[in-house]
């Protein structure tokens, strides 16, 4: 998020390149996650499809989906919290590592609706204790009408009071864990 305050000049690729959730469409340094690391699961699998190019099963990728049962929340514009990006990056709570976009600019998506999707509560995904629900920042994808697809265009790691990295913004509609199976719905990340 710094990166685009300062430079402005990182943009999401306008050919495709791969499906949101591969490591394969973000254009920059890819740091793994170690799922040893993770403490409890808040997403299950349900599904995932590859569309590979030329039929080659090793090759690129002309398209996929990951199915997962989890839970949505509002996640602030993107744009508004850029505004606020001076203010919050000099709170002591601020974690400048709990909070990335992938590929873009503002103009891309910054007015957007967005959410997030909760995967996993992980200890070792901050230096503050309290901040380890760890997920993906999702947009609805676009041309996609008959269900409800998402793009990610990024990642983030909550408290368990519903705080974005730090930064003193909170998910709007937040329900601390654990959440009722009635929370849970189906979500297709393209």
């Amino acid at each position: 998020m710094s990166e685009i305050v300062r430079r402005g000049g990182t943009r999401r690729c306008k050919e495709y390149v791969a499906p949101s959730w591969s490591w394969a469409s973000v254009k920059g340094i890819i740091l793994p996650f170690d799922d040893k690391k993770i403490d409890v699961a808040l997403v299950d699998v349900l599904g995932v499809e590859t569309e590979p190019t030329n039929g080659d099963p090793f090759g690129q990728l002309c398209g996929g989906t990951l199915t997962l049962d989890g839970v949505l929340f509002k996640f602030p514009h993107i744009s508004e919290m850029l505004l606020d990006h001076r203010n919050f990056r000099q709170k002591p709570s601020y974690n400048g590592d709990a909070l990335a976009l992938d590929d873009c600019g503002v103009d891309d998506y910054g007015s957007l609706d967005t959410w997030f999707l909760p995967l996993a509560v992980s200890s070792a995904a901050s230096k503050h204790p309290d901040l380890n629900i760890c997920g993906i920042i999702l947009q609805k994808a676009r041309g996609t009408s008959e269900t409800a697809a998402y793009t990610r265009i990024g990642r983030v790691v909550v408290s368990h009071d519903g705080d974005i990295a730090g930064t003193g913004w909170l998910l709007r509609d937040w329900i601390p864990r654990p959440w009722s199976k009635d929370c849970y719905q189906t979500i297709e990340i393209v």
